[in-house]
């Protein structure tokens, strides 16, 4: 049996869902949680209907509901007065109201006819903080070659919520352009390269898809036809267009544009799965390179460290990507009943705008209920973590 000190979060599943469309969306959250090093049924749970509740303090809960054509408010109100978040999910968004209780109404609803059961799996996640809300991709191209190509990923991928880093759309006049451009890389979740015949033959691109690399941030390639795989690339995940699949015009066909955005949704999970271990090995080193121990992971990633001599546990929230102050608002609120030792949000600082770092050091000056922590430093300060709260 497992012990409900193992569970983490638990994924809850109201509504009349149908089988297979049910189905589906647990495979996907089965692979997505797995990316984390976590499985259905251990540190996940995953429960239709339950007749009753046991949440503990340190887990994280979500409900997903299913419309029908006889909903009611009682359906869902034990979750709604826990205040536990509700993704609505029906099969029209045309016609959402028809298939919601009046309490869920007011939310905005996930529509099986626009969206794939990976989104509705991702989705899920979102709810329960394993997948931040933010859904960044930055695309990397030639302009005098992939244009239009761009123009229309653009288009269709923010059209699915995606914040789409374009750098003909999103940095302003009297910006330093390249500054802006590697803060929006770092906070990115995958770089989509346009792979034409001259992409790795511009400085600039081929910097981007280096320093994606050296961020740790999953690249999606999108091969032109006859462009062989360079070298560099053969990790990438792959999407390989044909003749047939560009048009007179240099846009994608609707076909290959739904693989590339398919593709764009399980390599953002991957991704954040990825740096947010690659972020906990590095805390285990810092921690014993000084004589620590890193204890365990807790909800939301948060590594749970011993420091030496004694001197208590630390709990150190990773903040993949660009911190923002909400990351020590969250942190704070997880931590303030598991430890005297005042919490931390670790980042990678490497590639932030000057003026965003200034902005951190000033927020770490004077947020003293959390402190901001730089990979890089993370051994150096854990040696005389001395703040308590």
């Amino acid at each position: 049996m497992i012990s409900t000190t193992d569970i983490l979060y638990q994924l809850i599943i109201l509504g009349q869902p149908e089988p297979d469309i049910l189905k589906k969306v647990e495979e996907h959250v089965s692979k997505y949680v797995k990316d984390f090093e976590m499985e259905i049924g251990k540190q996940v749970v995953w429960s239709t209907n339950p007749a009753s509740l046991d949440i503990q303090p340190h887990q994280a809960v979500a409900a997903i509901y299913f419309g029908h054509a006889n909903p009611t408010d009682t359906e869902v109100q034990g979750m709604a007065s826990r205040n536990i978040p509700i993704l609505p999910v029906v099969d029209d968004t045309d016609h959402a109201t028809k298939q919601l209780p009046p309490a869920l109404q007011p939310l905005n609803a996930v529509g099986i006819k626009q969206h794939t059961p990976e989104r509705i799996a991702s989705a899920l996640l979102e709810c329960v903080s394993l997948l931040p809300r933010q859904r960044r991709v930055f695309l990397s191209y030639r302009r005098a070659e992939a244009r239009s190509a761009a123009l229309q990923l653009f288009d269709t991928l923010s059209a699915r919520q995606f914040s789409v880093f374009l750098d003909t759309h999103e940095i302003s006049p009297g910006v330093h352009f390249q500054q802006a451009l590697w803060h929006n890389l770092c906070d990115c979740d995958v770089l989509i390269m346009l792979d034409t015949i001259e992409y790795f033959g511009s400085r600039w691109t081929k910097a981007e898809f280096g320093r994606a690399l050296a961020k740790n941030i999953p690249i999606l390639r999108v091969g032109w036809p006859s462009v062989a795989t360079d070298s560099r690339a053969r990790t990438s995940s792959t999407v390989a267009l044909e003749e047939k699949d560009l048009s007179t015009d240099g846009t994608i066909s609707q076909e290959k544009v739904v693989e590339i955005c398919t593709a764009v949704e399980r390599t953002r999970c991957l991704s954040h799965a990825v740096r947010n271990l690659n972020i906990i090995s590095h805390l285990k080193d810092a921690a014993e390179c000084v004589g620590g121990t890193l204890r365990a992971i807790g909800r939301n990633s948060a590594a749970h460290i011993e420091l030496p001599n004694g001197d208590g546990e630390i709990i150190v929230y990773p903040q993949v990507g660009v911190p923002t102050s909400r990351a020590l608002h969250d942190a704070h609120g997880y931590a303030i009943a598991r430890t005297k030792l005042v919490p931390a949000v670790v980042y990678d600082h490497i590639g932030l705008h000057p003026s965003w770092q200034e902005h951190m050091d000033w927020l770490g000056e004077h947020v003293r209920a959390v402190r901001w922590l730089k990979l890089e430093d993370a051994a150096w300060r854990f040696a005389d973590w001395e703040d308590r709260t």
